[in-house]
């Protein structure tokens, strides 16, 4: 049995109601044959990307002495969130504690916003957690690794120490992976997240007309402008309203739609942001 087997066979059981309890004997069967434990991780990470939480935890709990970064990461957002069982954060926080120190940055991010909110406790502070993250993550290049998500937090634990430089510099490479995440996965979290990072971006660095993308648009103050780009040397422009924004004529009523459903070409606009050049104001 292979990989291919258990994808058909957890679509199997999405798709029929009928038969799900022979189907999760038939699969039960062919894990304990097989005795692989990545195949059973496999199945959990299937059922738990569905949202059938029950079953992944059903098939996580079969893994749990393997120290799979998986494991700890979606058992402690199971028991943080209470999907599909009793919500304990304590639980999660000693999830997340455990799966980094078997090398889960993910685990250690969803750490540290537990002991951010308060909710759990460690023998560090907040900010020394947050510096040991970001010095542990920076060279990190798989795009599902939280590092903006840290570097967003570093650079607001240092705005007291007001050293503009160098939080520019972080949110501006946090912006540049983000960017590429954007590029080839494209979830409305991760545009929350580009708004919040664009957000506290400006907070210590000047708007300047001179030089900005499509994502500084976000900051952009609310008046009527009339913003142009070029892309494949042709040009487009973007109408920024007080009651809404006008791009290809359609309408978008926040920001937020606009950068969620905008399309060029028949393709999210925000997947072509690195193809989009020559920002200016015209009006």
């Amino acid at each position: 049995m292979n990989r291919n087997k258990i994808i058909e066979l957890v679509n199997a059981y999405n798709q029929n109601k009928k038969q799900n309890n022979q189907i999760i004997e038939f699969l039960d069967d062919l894990l304990w044959k097989e005795k692989d434990s990545t195949l059973v991780l496999t199945c959990a990470n299937l059922f738990y990307e569905s949202g059938n939480y029950e079953l992944a935890k059903y098939y996580y709990d079969w893994i749990q002495t393997y120290h799979f970064k998986d494991y700890y990461e979606k058992m402690g957002n199971l028991y943080e969130n209470g999907y599909s069982l009793k919500k304990d954060i304590q639980k999660a926080g000693n999830l997340y504690l455990e799966g980094y120190k078997y090398g889960s940055l993910k685990c250690g991010y969803q750490l540290s916003e537990l002991i951010r909110k308060g909710e759990y406790k460690i023998d560090k502070e907040y900010s020394e957690f947050i510096d040991e993250l970001f010095h542990k993550i920076k060279k990190e290049h798989y795009l599902e690794e939280p590092l903006p998500e840290i570097f967003i937090r570093k650079a607001q634990n240092d705005l007291p120490k007001e050293n503009r430089k160098s939080i520019i510099k972080t949110l501006n490479y946090a912006k540049k992976f983000l960017e590429q995440r954007i590029l080839f996965m494209n979830s409305e979290s991760d545009l929350k997240l580009m708004k919040e990072l664009i957000l506290l971006l400006y907070e210590v660095k000047e708007w300047d007309w001179k030089q900005f993308d499509l994502f500084d648009l976000y900051f952009i103050p609310e008046k009527e402008w009339v913003i142009e780009f070029k892309h494949k040397d042709t040009v487009y422009q973007i109408h920024f309203y007080k009651k809404g924004i006008e791009f290809e004529d359609h309408i978008y009523n926040t920001i937020d739609e606009f950068f969620q459903y905008a399309t060029l070409e028949n393709q999210f606009l925000v997947q072509n942001s690195l193809d989009l050049y020559g920002f200016k104001k015209v009006k």
